[in-house]
């Protein structure tokens, strides 16, 4: 009785973190047009909210990095550089949020 308490309790214990797991990636801030999963992805504590996704400033939000190259790169060519200038814009319309805001959540 007391093995099968102890197998129950680490059962339920596992079910649980998985649900939260699951939960989590809902509240995600990548690209539309993102089908794998993401590399680079974080998860922090939000600098700002994003009602979009129910996150409240300081609530846990996971973000994919390799969607949120906010750095331009020196060696991009202008057509480059306008794909992600739309891809900054297309990503903050979706969430709800300003370019600048975007900026705080990956920077803080």
């Amino acid at each position: 009785m007391y093995k099968f308490t102890i197998l129950l309790s680490i059962f339920l214990i596992g079910v649980v973190h998985v649900n939260q797991a699951k939960a989590l990636p809902s509240k995600c801030i990548q690209s539309e047009e993102r089908t794998k999963a993401c590399p680079r992805l974080i998860y922090k504590q939000a600098a700002v909210a994003v009602p979009v996704l129910e996150v409240k400033k300081n609530d846990v939000i996971c973000l994919c990095l390799t969607d949120l190259a906010l750095v331009k790169n020196s060696k991009m060519s202008k057509l480059e550089e306008i794909d992600w200038q739309v891809t900054m814009q297309r990503i903050a319309q979706k969430y709800q949020i300003s370019q600048e805001e975007l900026i705080k959540l990956v920077k803080h």
